[in-house]
């Protein structure tokens, strides 16, 4: 929640909602509830899924089904529907979590800013969205600090409590940490100059691919250290190629190919940034991943025109 300059409190995060039922309504139907709800509510966007009670009893181990088990409040109906999900056990919960947090969070590093980049002053809504990205950058990485040690929780405040205890050595980062938890309980406007944006987007980008790396390191069981590692996992590793090509075979599966092309165009455009020099090969690497997708794309793309390009791309997908 954050409180605006007549004092009055907001809600700042979407909503996520689920209806569990027998028969499911036209998705029609639930985009037009969802967009009344938002309006109603005052956010800008509301996810509401569907889930018949059948489905809720084969929930696999996952972070997203572990949160909807344990973090979920009923608001209508059986009190006691949340019971149909199996337990899962947060030693459970697989390493792959890593993969989807990465790059999920991606966005955090291309998306919190606009085509001025760095290179300028923030107030208002637009500081509190770039904090707000930075915030969730660095709980995606308490996130997978948690799956490596299976300490996973449902709680933000729980998890940023465990990660103290667990990893006392990373001092640095655990002060990020703690920044992070308060941002996103209590988004802040506070106007911030180029310097403190850069300072900020430095030190959560550095974090952000170390840990990350070291995360994707232990679930493809192989040591990871740049962009082109991640791409050949993601591409070429025995288990990744088959599952593209039974897409690609099965379902004619160009849809996902693009998809995975954004996802590695996005890696290599986000670490690509550099506090010295932006790496020219990453960057033209990610552009051309994104040129596969959308071909009017300009091969002379600066950092900032590339990752907007990537955003948006994403979007579509």
């Amino acid at each position: 929640m954050y409180q605006d300059q007549h004092g009055s409190w907001h809600p700042y995060n979407d909503y996520d909602i689920c209806i569990v039922a027998n028969r499911k309504a036209l998705p029609g139907d639930v985009k037009k509830v969802k967009e009344r709800l938002a309006r109603k509510v005052g956010i800008n966007w509301i996810d509401l899924g569907q889930f018949s009670p059948e489905e809720m009893r084969c929930f696999c181990p996952s972070i997203l089904n572990y949160d909807f088990k344990y973090a979920s409040k009923v608001i209508y109906g059986d009190q006691m529907v949340l019971d149909l999900i199996p337990e899962i056990k947060a030693s459970a919960l697989p390493m792959k979590e890593a993969q989807i947090l990465f790059f999920t969070r991606l966005y955090t590093l291309l998306g919190s800013l606009d085509k001025n980049g760095l290179d300028q002053n923030l107030r208002g809504e637009t500081s509190r969205f770039f904090r707000n990205q930075m915030a969730k950058a660095i709980l995606a990485i308490v996130d997978v600090l948690l799956l490596a040690k299976g300490a996973y929780d449902a709680s933000y405040c729980k998890r940023v409590e465990k990660v103290n205890e667990l990893y006392p050595e990373k001092k640095e980062f655990l002060v990020l940490g703690r920044w992070a938890l308060e941002e996103k309980l209590r988004p802040q406007s506070s106007e911030m100059s180029s310097q403190e944006i850069r300072r900020m987007y430095q030190s959560v980008h550095y974090h952000y691919f170390i840990e990350m790396y070291n995360s994707l390191s232990l679930h493809f069981c192989k040591n990871l250290n740049d962009p082109q590692d991640i791409e050949f996992c993601m591409k070429w590793q025995p288990l990744s190629f088959m599952k593209r090509l039974y897409w690609f075979v099965r379902y004619c599966g160009w849809q996902v190919e693009r998809q995975i092309s954004i996802q590695i165009a996005q890696c290599y455009i986000a670490a690509a940034w550099n506090p010295e020099n932006i790496i020219i090969k990453n960057l033209n690497r990610g552009i051309a991943l994104l040129r596969t997708v959308d071909p009017q794309l300009s091969t002379e793309m600066n950092w900032d025109e590339a990752r907007l390009q990537a955003v948006r791309l994403r979007m579509e997908a």
